[in-house]
């Protein structure tokens, strides 16, 4: 056996830091293969809409295989109610833009106009009405592009949607623990979710504090605005109540009673459900998973959530466009009045 030399024996572990079966580099230290497996946008992508493709189908067939109960329990809903249905939710739109927008004039104090910011919502709120991950960067594009000079930085944008998580899943627990003061569930479930939706807005508002030098930090600033911030938890919690008292509704006209202390529960699983990729499979999945399973009258009031969840979205993106081309037109009017009027 060759000597190896002083100054080379030094530089190599002995065989018990070594194991003889760990792969090592020319150097002599261990080698371990990377478990960790990055995927490609595209292959992200893709495996997003084979998730959402998945989740629709099966949520179809089960719906197909109970039709003759899930057809019984949607003749129960009269169009009147459908189209109150409908009108809530578009409410609930309108009243979450404008909490956005309070977000945003938070960043630096300059406060958008209402055309412009619902028109981003109006345009990300058709993309998560198909996909929850798409409603994000469809409202940075759109809104940087209908405000160009005066809209935040996108970070800034991407950023907002954080307190609006937050306090919703603040107000969310909430409604838990109302729950469990009705008699529903349980203490600790309803306990920890409040304890973790109060962790997660220290945690933002510590990175706020911590991080508010940095321009995408600024994102968070409303919650620590404390002009615009009563506004804003105000009307995240009209938001919450009229979404689950719909939910309440729906399940109601297709014959299924909900009782107060199913709201709650009710609420979180549409709220959770709704954040997954899966798109309109997330209101009947969750029905069933609070409601009583593949229950036809069950699986009929998720599918009429979700139906006025599409109308109210529809209904709210023609409003939206309607008042911009309106805005647009009287605009141009005045701008060919003022030609007319200036000497020639």
């Amino acid at each position: 056996m060759e000597a190896v030399p002083s100054g080379v024996s030094a530089a190599i572990p002995s065989s018990a830091a070594v194991d003889s079966h760990t792969p090592t580099v020319p150097s002599g230290r261990p080698f371990h293969l990377p478990l960790r497996i990055r995927l490609s946008r595209r292959a992200s992508a893709l495996l997003r809409w084979i998730v959402l493709a998945a989740a629709i189908g099966g949520v179809a067939a089960v719906v197909a295989l109970r039709w003759g109960d899930v057809a019984v329990a949607l003749a129960r809903v009269p169009p009147a109610g459908f189209l109150a249905l409908t009108g809530v939710h578009l409410l609930t739109l309108a009243l979450r833009s404008e909490a956005w927008r309070s977000a945003l004039a938070a960043i630096g104090g300059v406060v958008l106009p209402r055309r412009v910011v619902h028109g981003a919502n109006a345009a990300a709120f058709l993309a998560g009405s198909l996909a929850a991950h798409l409603a994000l960067p469809v409202r940075a594009v759109v809104l940087r592009r209908l405000a160009p000079e005066r809209a935040p930085r996108p970070l800034q944008i991407v950023a907002t949607d954080a307190p609006i998580a937050v306090v919703e899943a603040v107000l969310c627990s909430l409604l838990l623990v109302a729950s469990v003061l009705a008699g529903g569930g349980s203490w600790w479930r309803a306990l920890g979710a409040l304890g973790i939706a109060v962790g997660l807005v220290a945690l933002v508002r510590f990175l706020f504090v911590r991080l508010g030098h940095r321009p995408a930090a600024r994102g968070l600033a409303i919650l620590a605005d404390r002009g615009r911030r009563g506004r804003f938890v105000l009307l995240l919690g009209s938001v919450q109540l009229l979404m689950a008292g719909r939910a309440i509704a729906s399940l109601a006209l297709c014959g299924v009673p909900v009782a107060l202390a199913d709201v709650g529960p009710l609420h979180a699983a549409l709220g959770v459900l709704g954040l997954l990729p899966i798109g309109l499979a997330a209101s009947p999945t969750g029905a069933a998973a609070v409601g009583g399973g593949a229950d036809g009258a069950v699986l009929a009031g998720g599918l009429v959530i979700a139906a006025t969840s599409v109308a109210g979205v529809a209904a709210y993106a023609a409003i939206v466009a309607l008042v911009d081309l309106r805005s647009r037109m009287a605009g141009r009017r005045a701008a060919v009045a003022a030609a007319s009027r200036a000497p020639a």
